[in-house]
């Protein structure tokens, strides 16, 4: 049995997702968040992860696209700034204090 988890800002939305992803032991849908370039929340996390990308236009040039309607703006600027915060959290989890 595999749990299913939607994740994005920590909603639960059954209605939303596509490809299943496994992370550990649990497994969640892709949120496409951009429907004119089909990209999903994944595919954005692993462009700000790879290129330590900034911003949206980074995002879209690392993922070979440009932005059409500009209508998933919003959500693409949260993901970046949760994995930018993810991976600065994490960062910091490895340092000893003194």
């Amino acid at each position: 049995m595999s749990f299913v988890a939607y994740r994005l800002s920590g909603t639960t939305d059954p209605l939303v997702g596509s490809e299943p992803h496994q992370v550990g032991i649990e497994t969640y849908r892709a949120m496409i968040v951009c429907s004119c370039n089909v990209l999903s929340d994944q595919d954005v996390r692993s462009a700000v992860k790879a290129e330590r990308t900034c911003s949206i236009r980074q995002v879209y040039g690392c993922l070979g696209c440009s932005a059409s309607c500009g209508r998933c703006a919003r959500t693409i600027r949260r993901i970046i700034d949760e994995a930018l915060a993810s991976a600065r959290a994490a960062s910091c989890n490895g340092r000893t204090q003194s």
